[in-house]
């Protein structure tokens, strides 16, 4: 059946190149798009668009791909990944908007660490991981406000000195893993390292190669 004749259906998920035919089908159901894989002229085009819930954006080489209202108008999206974008401007995103976030990823990035601070304003969020995200040097000390986090991921972030203390506060994370950072895992080793004492409450840890379960 030709796309143009579809008269009455909801789009759940739609990927870079689609759009133009999805727009010329004026019964499409675009308003309930839920998974999202954009760039910026996508997100140009769907502005008025508000019920997304996973956006994906992967090898950007553009600066941004959406400026801080159109995030803003974000109020569903709940999975957030972006990797291999190294001019991609975190700083003007605002991320600090997205209130009903649950998952971050964020892979190979170095900008991320301009706008870290912005991850204390997420406390809807459950699952953070960050990879390869060079040029950041710490976790902020706002991350004690992610009362959701459940689930943290650390790999390859070799310039990660030390954990912060508010990690302490995070009373529902069950599973801090830490990988290929070699100051961070030589501090965070059971019972000698100095950053233990912030994460000794963790039910489930993997420092590397080696995996801590709390008796």
């Amino acid at each position: 059946m030709a796309l143009q004749a579809v008269k009455d259906t909801a789009i759940e998920y739609i990927v870079q190149g689609a759009l133009d035919a999805v727009k010329s089908c004026l019964n499409i159901g675009v308003d309930h798009i839920k998974d999202l894989n954009v760039d910026r002229g996508m997100m140009q085009s769907l502005k008025n668009q508000k019920s997304f819930e996973s956006m994906h954006q992967q090898n950007c080489n553009q600066s941004s791909f959406a400026d801080e209202d159109q995030i803003r108008s974000l109020n569903s999206l709940q999975d957030l990944r972006i990797w291999s974008c190294d001019k991609l401007n975190f700083s003007g995103l605002g991320l600090r908007y997205l209130s009903s976030l649950e998952t971050l990823f964020i892979r190979n990035s170095n900008e991320f660490a301009h706008m870290a601070h912005e991850l204390s304003f997420l406390t809807s969020l459950e699952h953070l991981h960050l990879q390869k995200c060079h040029g950041l040097k710490s976790l902020p000390e706002g991350i004690g406000n992610l009362t959701s986090l459940r689930r943290l991921f650390i790999h390859n972030c070799p310039e990660i000195a030390s954990l912060p203390r508010e990690l302490q506060r995070l009373s529902a994370l069950k599973y801090l893993y830490i990988s290929r950072c070699p100051t961070l895992e030589i501090r965070s080793t059971k019972d000698t390292g100095e950053d233990w004492d912030k994460i000794q409450h963790i039910p489930e840890i993997s420092i590397g190669d080696n995996r801590i379960a709390r008796d």
